[in-house]
């Protein structure tokens, strides 16, 4: 992946937990949308957030857009960790209604 954005993926009961690093901007968006779109070709998936530092307006059309395609797969992407300035950017974008917010990972377990 660019070298703005890193990752690792995990498993937990079925769900794939991907916990990014860096920043998601419109220089690390490709590989991101590649590496969430394949994931919910077969899996309910959780990022956490917890260490990104920056989303661009790219990043964020990012999210929005690997949320929509994984509900359309009957999928879920859920956001956990995200620090409260970035939290305060989606609800000033008025794009909240996206995402699914998680806590932590039980949570998103019980949600699929």
């Amino acid at each position: 992946m660019n070298t703005d954005i890193s990752y690792s993926i995990t498993e937990y009961e079925g769900i794939k937990i991907i916990k990014l690093t860096g920043n998601l901007s419109n220089s690390s968006r490709l590989e991101f949308d590649r590496l969430i779109n394949g994931l919910t070709l077969k899996y309910n998936v959780i990022l956490n957030m917890k260490d990104i530092s920056v989303i661009t307006s790219g990043g964020l059309t990012s999210l929005v857009k690997v949320s929509a395609e994984a509900r359309r797969r009957k999928k879920r992407v859920m956001i956990m960790g995200m620090r409260e300035g970035l939290m305060k950017m989606l609800e000033v974008m008025d794009v909240l209604q996206h995402f699914t917010i998680i806590e932590n990972i039980e949570e998103g377990v019980s949600r699929v």
